[in-house]
C-alpha cells in the first residue's frame, strides 16, 4: 500500500497518515510538503513513488 499525504492538508491531517502506517504495517507513507491537492504540487514525486511501488509489486510477483 502506498499512502501519499499532504502535510498541510486541512481536511486530512497527518494523524490520518500515521493511522494508515500503524494499521497497515506494510504501507509506505510519503508525507509531502503540501496541502489537500498535493498531486498538483508534487506530481513528479508522486509519479516516482508510484513507479517504485509498481516495480516492487512486479518483483514480488516474479519471485513467487
Amino acid at each position: 500500500m502506498l499512502v501519499l499525504w499532504g502535510k498541510n492538508d486541512p481536511f486530512f491531517t497527518v494523524a490520518g497518515a500515521e493511522a494508515y502506517r500503524r494499521d497497515n504495517t506494510g504501507a509506505t507513507v510519503v508525507l509531502l510538503d503540501g496541502g489537500h491537492f498535493a498531486i498538483e504540487e508534487h506530481s513528479g514525486t508522486i509519479a516516482e513513488a508510484m513507479r517504485a511501488l509498481a516495480d516492487r509489486v512486479k518483483a514480488q510477483a516474479a519471485a513467487s
